[in-house]
């Protein structure tokens, strides 16, 4: 077995850019994608596929990106890729909010390993919530992250108290009960430092755990799914040369020897994975936005979902791992059902999402509370 994998979205830091912002635009997601050779014959076949697919569309392979098949003019490639090049044995996606992560952080802060590990499903609501507030709670997270000082820390636990909420409740906010109690119990110099490892890579202004995260995710999931492939797999990471001593120094102990790092250039079925994470990374980011603004009905907003809808059909929803909010974890799945082949236009409603949406999030929060992120349907 040998696995090729590739990212879409911004790798870069989590913390505020020049601008102040925590990622650029349309970056907030970020999205890996495990291509599975199972053996020499497979890879070969893949290979053969990915090839017969771009002569057949006339594609120079050492200019196409899987943003080119996002454009509307390429829908027709963009279609036969689905249909032809993906199926439910060789393509694995582990998907990250990066505000969630942020949010997860804030959440280990305050509440706790012991939080997390007794009432996971009051852990994960609660960092669901707060990753729909406001970005400045996220922003004040890492300056004083980036400050690294007990001040810093401090002064964050006082924005915290003091934070007007939107999406949480006073009566049940975790987060000012330990904000309050942080403030009550730790002098400005003893107190407690942040789950952000500030300098953890090999240049300092960078602190982004979200594609390291992503991988060892997907390398669990791969595990767990062929236990006995998996465990001599030689893993192929496309080349991210400021972060490949990382990589390797973090999975030393069951994969250093096994992993290597490849050009997408000189390795086709790592251009094979950037196809499938960028088109997955557009239609879930796109879908996204339109479910959070009025009209998302719409018939001129109906590309994006639409084509959701096909990946998430194509490559079983097995296939996925959400690191989101509960609510942006059970939106591609209930959209993949709405927005379906044999699914009536006239059934796609406020009312039918709600149904849908609830079903699946009780799904994921059993799940959750069984300690099984392995949500199946």
């Amino acid at each position: 077995m040998r696995v090729f994998f590739d990212e879409s979205g911004q790798t870069g830091c989590i913390l505020p850019n020049k601008k102040g912002k925590l990622y650029n635009d349309n970056q907030r997601h970020f999205v890996l994608c495990a291509l599975v050779a199972h053996d020499e014959i497979d890879e070969d076949l893949l290979k053969t596929r990915y090839k017969q697919f771009l002569d057949s569309h006339g594609i120079d392979y050492s200019e196409f990106k899987g943003s080119d098949m996002m454009k509307r003019e390429n829908n027709e490639i963009l279609l036969d890729f689905i249909d032809t090049m993906l199926d439910d044995k060789h393509f694995y996606i582990c998907c990250y909010d990066k505000i969630f992560y942020l949010a997860t952080l804030i959440s280990f802060y305050f509440l706790g390993h012991q939080i997390q590990c007794e009432f996971p499903l009051v852990y994960y609501q609660l960092s669901s919530a707060l990753s729909h507030e406001d970005q400045d709670i996220f922003e004040e997270f890492c300056r004083s992250a980036l400050e690294g000082t007990g001040a810093s820390r401090k002064r964050f636990a006082e924005f915290v108290l003091n934070y007007d909420y939107k999406k949480i409740d006073d009566g049940f906010n975790l987060y000012k009960e330990a904000a309050q109690k942080y403030l009550n119990e730790f002098s400005e110099n003893d107190f407690p430092e942040y789950p952000l490892p500030i300098g953890c890579y090999t240049d300092p202004k960078i602190t982004n755990f979200i594609n390291l995260n992503a991988f060892g995710e997907l390398l669990l999931m791969l595990s767990i799914l062929y236990p006995n492939e998996f465990s001599s797999a030689e893993l192929i990471h496309d080349r991210i040369l400021e972060f490949e001593p990382e990589f390797k120094d973090s999975v030393s102990s069951l994969y250093q020897n096994k992993l290597s790092f490849a050009d997408s250039k000189d390795e086709i079925l790592i251009q094979y994975a950037d196809n499938v994470a960028s088109i997955f990374r557009k239609a879930y980011t796109e879908t996204v936005r339109i479910f959070l603004n009025p009209n998302p009905w719409d018939e001129d907003k109906a590309w994006f979902p639409t084509i959701l809808s096909k990946l998430m059909k194509k490559l079983t929803y097995r296939a996925f791992k959400f690191d989101t909010s509960i609510a942006d974890w059970a939106l591609p799945f209930s959209i993949a059902e709405l927005f379906s082949d044999g699914f009536q236009k006239e059934g796609r409603n406020n009312a039918n999402l709600s149904q849908l949406l609830m079903r699946i999030r009780d799904g994921i929060e059993r799940e959750i509370i069984a300690g099984d992120y392995s949500f199946r349907f």
